[in-house]
């Protein structure tokens, strides 16, 4: 199972949030949330987790 939510604002920053819950046994559960920015016309965007876990993402329109 898997809950997500995400907030922007109006000048493109913003978080999103993600859940997770393991129904597989030795799978662990979790969650983690990124702040984020939209580029241009959404184009880039970039992600970071500000759980401490160094994770950072770039999306790209293609």
């Amino acid at each position: 199972m898997r809950s997500e939510g995400y907030t922007v604002n109006p000048d493109g920053t913003g978080t999103d949030s993600i859940t997770f819950t393991s129904t597989t046994p030795g799978c662990t559960s979790g969650s983690y949330t990124q702040s984020l920015v939209l580029g241009s016309k959404g184009d880039p965007v970039l992600l970071s987790n500000i759980n401490g876990d160094q994770i950072n993402e770039e999306w790209h329109r293609q």
